[in-house]
């Protein structure tokens, strides 16, 4: 261990922190008698969706065609695109 001159250290040469014994050796952390462990909400939403089965291929490939022909967008999901959006923003008021 660097102590400098004297037993003085210089400025900015930081040792070990944390309680130290007689000696000036830093004292190791008593362990715990239990271990804990805490799982995130992000986690948890990630075991979610990784949980979940993947059955909506077909339904993806169906619109990805009815874009591709034109036909998805229709008068009716328009007015209730539009209706939702009205709906939100009057909700949010």
């Amino acid at each position: 261990m660097v102590d400098g001159i004297g037993g003085v250290r210089p400025p900015g040469l930081e040792g070990p922190k944390g309680p130290r014994d007689r000696g000036g050796q830093v004292q190791a952390p008593k362990a715990s008698k239990s271990d804990r462990v805490e799982i995130s909400t992000a986690g948890l939403l990630l075991a979610r969706l990784q949980a979940m089965p993947d059955i909506r291929r077909e339904k993806v490939e169906s619109i990805r065609q009815q874009i591709l022909r034109g036909t998805y967008v229709t008068e009716e999901k328009v007015q209730q695109a539009t209706d939702n959006l009205v709906d939100d923003f009057l909700s949010g008021m």
